[in-house]
């Protein structure tokens, strides 16, 4: 199916349909509304009104603070990861990333994945999710329980668990904490292949976008740290008091990427502006919902004694239906100069993040990875004791790591070859 160029419609005749791939609620398997929007061209270069590349991208990033119309939240965020992993190539050619013409390939490596993952297609139905150091319970909170808009379907957590267990099985991603949460987000406006073919993006540029090591993961706390404590002194006591700004207690923000904090439309409203300008903007609202704490608030609050209870006035604020996260974004990108020195520039951000990492390394704890390995594969139909996802899973747990990517042969059975070894 495509897309209608905006303005026009379907059953239009003479309507040219727009080459750009539709976007796709896997997680839900809801209707993609559609709306009007007369900045972007049914062709490559998405961006209309731009004379050069780098024109391209800022007025991008502009528009993405508007925010991006749904239906083309899958070709944009797809082309939009692209040409910021990718700026050697031409934006036309990134652009084109989000196009039909590149589906057919896209999938293809998609179906490569699987294929490598489980050459056993009864097994995908059973796959396991790591949680990449997000930890079980709360990836059984994020699979299970309400994300905002519903549960997800039964296709949808075997949707995500697909692509989890793809960044870590075909990528080699281990630790991550805040993708669980980022998949989510890209599933409900993107199939598999290319929520895939995004994260894959992401980690090529691993600095520009996410933490794919404890090193990182606790240098982008501790820098974060570092920030409150010299932009925002009040909020850096008041959060010191309460613990709000150890390792653990920032988790709202880093692991769980503000799912927990905002609105589930305000969470894709971001997602639009973190697939362009990456780590920056966690960092900006980051920094800035601290600013939805008043001087009058923080002298109420003075007997916090817990993180979660600091975290429970900012979500009172950023749930109340007066919140507006347009205006969050006013604090976010301030015009007047003294209040824009409160939020790092990139070059100052990776300064200090990288100023953080020998601590961050030194006092990372020990990660234990608790998700359950996945089923062993096996070769032969016959063997149908071993059929059983379950049954190959539990297996697996009593093999060493080097034998747990071997395949189970059948080499004896009664029912083949009869009780006598003989015979």
């Amino acid at each position: 199916m495509h897309l209608v160029a905006a303005g026009m419609s379907p059953t239009s005749p003479g309507v040219e349909m727009s080459p750009f791939v539709e976007s796709k609620d896997t997680l839900f398997g809801r209707s993609v509304p559609s709306v009007d929007c007369k900045w972007f061209s049914n062709k490559p270069p998405l961006v209309l009104g731009a004379k050069n590349d780098k024109a391209s991208l800022k007025v991008l990033k502009q528009k993405c603070h508007i925010g991006l119309p749904p239906q083309l939240r899958c070709a944009l965020w797809a082309a939009s990861v692209a040409r910021v992993a990718n700026p050697q190539i031409p934006i036309a050619e990134t652009d084109a990333v989000g196009t039909v013409p590149r589906q057919a390939a896209i999938q293809a490596r998609w179906s490569c994945a699987l294929d490598v993952m489980f050459p056993n297609l009864a097994d995908r139905n059973d796959v396991i999710a790591p949680d990449l150091g997000l930890g079980q319970d709360n990836l059984k909170r994020l699979v299970e329980e309400d994300y905002g808009r519903g549960a997800i379907t039964s296709s949808g957590k075997v949707s995500l668990a697909l692509v989890l267990s793809a960044v870590q099985q075909v990528l080699g991603i281990e630790y991550c904490p805040p993708l669980p949460d980022i998949a989510t987000v890209l599933l409900t406006h993107m199939p598999e292949e290319y929520a895939f073919a995004t994260i894959k993006d992401m980690i090529n540029d691993t600095s520009h976008f996410l933490p794919v090591s404890q090193k990182d993961y606790y240098s982008w706390c501790h820098s974060y740290v570092f920030f409150v404590k010299r932009n925002f002194p009040d909020h850096y006591k008041l959060m010191t008091l309460c613990g709000a700004l150890e390792d653990a207690a920032l988790d709202p923000i880093f692991k769980r990427f503000f799912t927990t904090l905002l609105r589930p439309e305000d969470v894709l409203r971001f997602m639009d502006i973190f697939l362009v300008e990456g780590r920056k903007a966690v960092f900006r609202l980051a920094l800035s919902i601290l600013r939805l704490v008043s001087k009058d608030d923080m002298k109420r609050l003075q007997q916090l004694r817990t993180s979660d209870s600091f975290w429970d006035e900012i979500r009172k604020k950023t749930l109340h239906p007066d919140f507006s996260f347009n205006e969050q974004l006013k604090k976010m990108y301030p015009k007047f100069a003294k209040m824009a020195k409160r939020y790092p520039r990139r070059r100052a951000l990776r300064r200090v993040i990288k100023f953080h990492e020998k601590t961050a390394l030194d006092n990372a704890p020990i990660y234990v990875d608790q998700t359950p390995p996945k089923p062993l594969g096996f070769t032969s139909d016959g063997c149908a004791l071993a059929k059983p996802a379950i049954v190959r899973s539990n297996l697996a747990k009593w093999l060493p790591t080097s034998l747990r990517a071997t395949k189970l042969d059948l080499i004896y059975s009664t029912e083949l070859n009869g009780r006598s070894l003989a015979s």
